[in-house]
């Protein structure tokens, strides 16, 4: 009478069996049962409390009139031997967890790649007389087995029900010398049309999506903890540690210079063995380059010199504001130009050195400085590009190019 219904319940854990660490508010419900989800249960124990809320008589708001006792988790920790396995199991929780009459703890077992659902009983244990402890032998070294176990506890009061809890699943294998198998891994390749008609000539920043699999196949240890993401700069380079303990089987190398990277994973698994490195996978650039066939060296400020084709408000470009942004020099390295008149004789030679690797500007003007004719001149550019296909690294490129004043 003096605490009315409705009520609240209001719900907190904290890490470890007993205690106050990290402790966090997970619920408000009115309801008598909360599921807490998106936790590691598989690594962590956790201990839980509720309080309860009600409005008292007279009043308006509901206002926290008690707290029960804090009661964790079941946990179950599987150390492994030869052939065999042992489980033991721990809580702190308000109720005793040896009944009079119904002393057993219940054992059940998966294999390989069996679903939770799929364990079965395996045994029973007395727990008053035997403990709270429980070797599963005559195991096959190289299968993984996955155990939970159902407690049973009482209040001691027969109008409370039966104590029924289930501990995380524990895995683990037998003492053996399986170690986990390399990775099967990949990499997004670039949609090199896509990235030139959907980013500007200047962009500097780059990122490389890389996935994998684990091998699961016979002689390959399954019980895979995390992943390790290797990288170089080239194909024969020094791999070096890029990320590691990563939980998924995807990664994204953000802030790259250039895609061209290549790739290898490890698997560790849960005794902290780690695998080969998997395959190589890279990753390569697009490179891109085109050149005019006419520029006008006449001071007007349109199409004064003579450059591939970029993005106009490049710094010193003085092209006619017309140009298709995406034909630009992409992950060019290196360009050396040689410019010949009708007869052949050679009248003009760049070579790329530094800053202006990739921008000739060539104002009509031959090696000596002077001004060259109006006419068809013609031209063989080499082109070195940062890539790691043979294919595209290098490229000649043979034109005309009218020079007109």
């Amino acid at each position: 009478s003096q605490y009315p219904v409705p009520y609240q319940y209001e719900i907190y854990r904290a890490v470890g069996f007993a205690g106050d660490s990290s402790l966090t508010r997970a619920g408000l419900v009115t309801d008598t049962t909360f599921l807490d989800e998106h936790i590691n249960t598989l690594e962590i124990a956790y201990n839980y409390r509720v309080v309860l809320y009600a409005i008292p008589t007279g009043h308006d708001e509901f206002v926290p009139v008690d707290t029960s006792a804090a009661a964790s988790s079941e946990w179950l920790s599987a150390v492994p031997g030869a052939n065999e396995i042992s489980l033991a199991w721990r809580d702190s929780v308000p109720w005793a967890t040896v009944v009079p009459g119904r002393p057993y703890h219940l054992i059940y077992r998966g294999t390989g790649t069996q679903s939770q659902e799929e364990m079965v009983l395996l045994d029973s244990v007395n727990v008053a007389e035997e403990g709270f402890n429980y070797t599963d032998r005559n195991l096959a070294a190289d299968v993984f087995y996955f155990y939970r176990v159902k407690v049973r506890g009482t209040y001691g009061n027969p109008l409370i029900r039966l104590q029924e809890n289930f501990s995380q699943v524990a895995a683990v294998y037998p003492v053996n010398d399986l170690k986990p198998c390399p990775p099967v891994a990949s990499v997004v390749p670039v949609d090199c049309q896509s990235f030139s008609h959907a980013n500007s000539c200047d962009q500097q920043s780059f990122e490389n999506t890389v996935f994998w699999r684990a091998d699961r196949s016979a002689g390959c240890r399954i019980d895979i903890r995390n992943y390790n993401l290797y990288a170089a700069t080239s194909m024969s380079g020094e791999f070096e540690l890029v990320a590691s303990g990563i939980s998924d089987t995807l990664y994204i190398e953000k802030q790259l210079p250039s895609f061209a990277k290549c790739y290898r994973v490890t698997a560790v698994d849960r005794s902290g063995q780690e695998s080969p490195m998997s395959a190589l996978v890279c990753s390569d650039n697009c490179p891109y380059f085109e050149l005019p066939n006419v520029f006008t060296p006449n001071g007007d400020g349109c199409n004064d010199l003579f450059t591939p084709y970029h993005d106009a408000e490049t710094p010193g470009e003085t092209r006619c504001n017309t140009v298709d942004m995406t034909r630009c020099p992409r992950f060019v390295s290196a360009v050396r130009l040689r410019v010949y008149n009708r007869w052949g004789r050679e009248v003009y030679t760049f070579n790329s050195t530094g800053s202006n690797a990739v921008y000739i500007d060539w104002d009509g003007r031959d090696t000596d400085n002077s001004e060259l004719e109006s006419g068809i001149y013609f031209y063989q550019a080499d082109v070195t590009f940062d890539a790691f296909d043979p294919a595209l690294k290098r490229k000649k490129y043979k034109g005309w190019v009218h020079l007109m004043r």
